[in-house]
């Protein structure tokens, strides 16, 4: 059961099959974030926590757009699997 529930996660974060579902989850979320925070500098970027960060996906998006971000994810697994794809 966990290794299915990995696989459809990493289906959904991470391959374009999952895509349609990425904008609608994360594109609100990295909008009012550009929105919030227009103004962002270099030298001293906003940060940001992201609960329930799963494979850590919408913490990269974010920090793409120029923040410090945190992903915090309560499952073993998710977070082995997570560390695996963003830093292999």
């Amino acid at each position: 059961m966990k290794v299915r529930c990995i696989i459809r996660n990493i289906v959904r974060d991470w391959a374009s099959e999952g895509e349609k579902e990425q904008d609608h989850c994360y594109t609100p979320i990295l909008e009012e974030l550009d929105r919030l925070f227009p103004n962002r500098s270099k030298d001293s970027p906003p940060c940001c926590l992201v609960p329930g960060a799963r494979l850590g996906r919408l913490t990269l998006e974010i920090s793409c757009l120029g923040f410090i971000s945190q992903g915090n994810e309560f499952s073993y697994y998710m977070m082995i699997c997570s560390m695996f794809i963003l830093n292999q």
